[in-house]
């Protein structure tokens, strides 16, 4: 009786230590770095520990430690570079803010190029009359030189504004993806043909989308890669 009673005990010890193990098992098993990131800390601390645990009758060989000395000098050294980067690109990036800030008040010279892509569904084609015109004619262009597209506008007054385009050619059919051209003539109050050139536009404001500055001219943002040129005086046709 007494060794069935410490049979059972045995088994029951060896059950809940088992149990216990699992447990152990189980809350170990939870991830602590779940991105898997290893830092020059991680690194010493897996050195240090297999110094530890060494043999002491075959120890480390030499070579193997400079080695791992020498890789852990290096990452600490990328580190180091990757933080002074960052910074870097970080202050860039504000020194290019407060530029664009700069620019407010002043006026901008706009290519007058567009771009259309799979996703884009109208475009905004700025112009800006030196003075009230009857009447006026924008003629889009592919690349190629060839009109794809009148638009013709009513009398307007004098200033900026912006045309919509809705990407349509003159047969009413949906244009191809790429990048168009566009001049504008105009037809004054007295009935003089204008043939108006790149002007100047007066930037409104400035705002930021995902860290890149835009620029509302005409009434409308655009990105700065639309702006050829900034400068502190409209040009003689604005």
């Amino acid at each position: 009786m007494a060794d069935y009673m410490d049979t059972t005990n045995t088994t029951s010890a060896l059950n809940n230590a088992f149990a216990s193990t699992n447990a152990s098992t189980v809350r170990s098993s939870t991830p602590t770095n779940p991105n898997a990131e290893l830092k020059q800390e991680d690194f010493l601390a897996l050195l240090l520990t297999e110094l530890q645990y060494q043999d002491p009758t075959e120890p480390m060989d030499s070579q193997k430690m400079l080695e791992q000395t020498s890789m852990l000098s290096q990452l600490s050294m990328q580190q180091k570079t990757n933080d002074v980067m960052q910074k870097l690109a970080s202050q860039m990036e504000s020194a290019f803010s407060m530029s664009a800030m700069n620019a407010l008040g002043s006026y901008a010279t706009i290519s007058s190029s567009v771009t259309k892509d799979a996703a884009t569904k109208s475009l905004g084609l700025p112009v800006n009359f030196p003075e009230d015109i009857s009447g006026a004619t924008i003629e889009v262009k592919n690349n190629t030189g060839t009109v794809v597209r009148n638009i013709e506008l009513a009398a307007m007054t004098k200033g900026a504004a912006t045309i919509e385009w809705d990407l349509l050619n003159n047969n009413k059919n949906q244009v191809d993806n790429g990048t168009y051209t566009y001049e504008v003539k105009y037809t004054t109050k007295d009935g003089r043909q204008i043939d108006m050139q790149n002007t100047n536009y007066l930037i409104e404001s400035v705002r930021f989308q995902k860290g890149e500055a835009e620029f509302k001219v005409a009434g409308n943002y655009i990105k700065a890669n639309r702006i050829s040129e900034f400068s502190a005086i409209a040009s003689s046709n604005s």
